[in-house]
């Protein structure tokens, strides 16, 4: 989270979002990293996270309530059985980055609105849970960080605006720009001296 942090920062105080294969939330204002509510994980939270979606398409493929067209898109793509799910999200570690897996399935069907609409609900209750905990969140720039706000921007962007927040960056993979960070910081230190 906090390297999260550093690599979205431009300077001016924050708040920074993963929404990846898990979520999580902080505050940021330069230096430190202020988290309001915990990260409850894949089992009890997630929201808005590939794991949170991964669960959602699972228990709608196995309950039958996809539509005709995808259900019959993921039997064909992933022909999984009830039983090796469960095996392999109890028994297996990495539960979590197994669930995120199948975020690729709805990428692939991304232009689907069944999807665009499950997507938008879950980005939504992330920010209602995980951004306006926070003071001023309406206040600051809400930096997203991770693979679901980068393939899904439509609909982060859509759910920014219904929650009344500030989109801020959207960056996919964080290390480039910490690495940034990382150089600029050294390369000003230099320069002081």
């Amino acid at each position: 989270l906090k390297g999260a942090a550093f690599a979205a920062y431009t300077g001016t105080p924050n708040i920074t979002c993963i929404l990846g294969t898990g979520s999580n939330s902080c505050f940021f204002d330069g230096e430190a990293v202020h988290e309001e509510v915990p990260s409850l994980a894949y089992i009890l939270g997630d929201e808005g996270s590939g794991s949170f979606f991964g669960k959602k398409l699972l228990q709608a493929y196995f309950y039958k309530r996809l539509p005709e067209e995808l259900s019959e898109a993921f039997k064909a793509k992933y022909d999984l059985s009830a039983e090796e799910l469960t095996h392999r999200v109890y028994n297996e570690p990495h539960a979590n980055v197994y669930l995120a897996s199948f975020m690729k399935f709805l990428g692939d069907h991304k232009e689907h609105e069944l999807f665009q609409k499950w997507v938008l609900e879950g980005i939504r209750l992330f920010i209602n849970w995980h951004v306006k905990c926070f003071d001023k969140w309406d206040q600051v720039p809400v930096h997203f960080i991770g693979s679901v706000g980068h393939y899904f921007r439509p609909q982060l962007e859509r759910a920014c605006e219904l929650e009344g927040i500030t989109l801020g960056q959207v960056i996919k993979k964080p290390i480039y720009s910490l690495v940034d960070y990382h150089v600029s910081w050294i390369f000003s230190a230099k320069q002081a001296r």
